[in-house]
């Protein structure tokens, strides 16, 4: 995946480098698929890790909503 595909996340610290990081683990998931690996544990484990980010990013806004 290209980090340009994602979000920019200028307004976080460290943003850019977690734009990067992201990218890179979303590429290697993505390579190993089609590279013919069957094992999803690497692609739960990613998911669970973001859904856990965004639940905690909601806890935070709460029902402020979240425009920009």
């Amino acid at each position: 995946m290209d980090f340009v595909s994602l979000p920019d996340l200028r307004r976080v610290v460290r943003g850019f480098d977690l734009r990067i990081d992201a990218a890179r683990a979303i590429s290697h998931i993505e390579l190993a698929k089609a590279n013919g690996s069957t094992d999803l544990q690497p692609a739960t484990d990613l998911r669970n890790f973001f859904n856990a980010c965004a639940a905690a990013c909601d806890a935070v806004i709460g029902d402020e909503g979240g425009g920009a």
